[in-house]
């Protein structure tokens, strides 16, 4: 591991345990930058080491740290008045993630976010969609019926009816517990030890769909190590029963590792090697994932890998998807709005869908092509990593 790569850790594992971090010498900052920003902790960076920050860096630091102190009040303001008007129109609500994660940081401002998430029962979502118009927001999208993206003046919600939804990499076993959220909610507040197991499984969504950072493995351990609610022995029984024990072992041995924070269920001795790949992948991913560019095919592996070790068929099954994608699916994208309640106009829409790709304005067919015919050997490796993460 390098050096800055070293420091950046030990400067989040000494903010999450409330420690003072000690200057070093001989680091370049400016790797330090781009990791702040590529996981989105310039804040806590800032607020660990405001001492002895290079002046030539010391002003981008300053002015994230002041924008995440604007930010978070004005969250929290805007926030408040949604809920009193959910509660006025009865619509049950409860908040997951980021926005609920951050009151157990030492300084709850810094852990930023993007949008915050809130999930409704599915026959209040429109009437919750009303509420946010009203108060001014705009719908910024829609994803396939489901979920809808509201903002105003910088405020960003995720309109949500469930908490799963079916990928490549979805567990049957995943989609009835998580999605039966509503039976572990009390005065309008999510368990918490439901919500950490939805966040080890939220996790293990962006591990193996486009990568994940190290902010999300900061969530599981400042709540492991702050939340005293949590309920250790039902985490132990419902992680063999949700497929998740091996990856929950690693995840809280690398937390140890990276922070020193020690969970009850750390009990995975890691090889040295994997440590040293993982911190080095994780750090290379970006908050979700995006910076890696190595990770793009991971997401088609994932398709690819659905059928059972059959890749030519299902290569085969995947450009056939790809090239013909469902009504369903089509009536999701901008493109073909005119197919909504049109099902006989399908063949239309995928000939207008070609002529998109083919002049440019959609993600072309041969790219498309090239990621379904991803090497073997691209395959085997990523298949390799994911077993050792216990995913597999």
């Amino acid at each position: 591991m390098t050096q800055e790569n070293s420091f950046f850790i030990e400067i989040l594992a000494d903010h999450l345990s409330k420690r003072k971090t000690e200057m070093r010498i001989d680091i370049n900052w400016r790797i330090i930058v781009d990791l702040a920003r590529k996981h989105q902790v310039e804040g806590i960076v800032y607020h660990q080491c405001k001492s002895f920050i290079p002046n030539p860096f010391r002003l981008v630091f300053e002015k994230a740290y002041s924008a995440s102190l604007y930010y978070y009040k004005n969250r929290q303001y805007d926030l408040t008045i949604l809920l009193d008007n959910f509660k006025n129109e009865k619509i049950p609500v409860i908040t997951v993630k980021g926005v609920t994660v951050a009151k157990y940081y030492p300084v709850p401002l810094l852990r930023t976010m993007g949008d915050t998430d809130l999930i409704v029962p599915r026959n209040l979502k429109t009437n919750a969609g009303q509420v946010l118009r009203k108060l001014g927001y705009t719908l910024e999208f829609q994803f396939s019926g489901k979920e809808e993206g509201y903002i105003h003046q910088g405020i960003s919600y995720d309109l949500h009816h469930q908490l799963i939804y079916d990928e490549a990499i979805t567990l049957p076993e995943h989609k009835a517990f998580f999605n039966s959220c509503w039976n572990y909610v009390s005065n309008g507040e999510l368990d918490h030890s439901f919500h950490f197991l939805f966040l080890l499984a939220h996790l293990r969504k962006h591990l193996m769909n486009e990568g994940v950072g190290i902010r999300q493995f900061m969530d599981l351990a400042v709540i492991a190590n702050q939340d005293t609610s949590l309920s250790w022995d039902w985490i132990r029984k419902m992680l063999p029963e949700l497929r998740m024990e091996r990856f929950a072992e690693v995840c809280f041995s690398l937390i140890e590792r990276w922070f020193g924070i020690r969970c009850p269920l750390t009990n995975s001795k890691l090889d040295d090697i994997f440590v040293e790949n993982a911190t080095k992948k994780i750090l290379a991913n970006g908050v979700f994932g995006f910076d890696d560019k190595s990770n793009q095919n991971n997401v088609i592996t994932n398709q690819i890998r659905q059928y059972h070790g059959m890749r030519v068929f299902g290569r085969i099954k995947l450009i056939l998807k790809r090239a013909f994608p469902g009504y369903k699916e089509m009536c999701g994208g901008e493109a073909s709005a005119f197919l909504k309640g049109k099902p006989w106009l399908l063949p239309v829409a995928w000939i207008y869908r070609f002529s998109l790709m083919f002049s440019g304005k959609k993600t072309s067919g041969k790219k498309i092509l090239s990621q379904i015919l991803i090497s073997g050997k691209k395959m085997d490796s990523r298949e390799e990593e994911l077993r050792h993460w216990g995913l597999l």
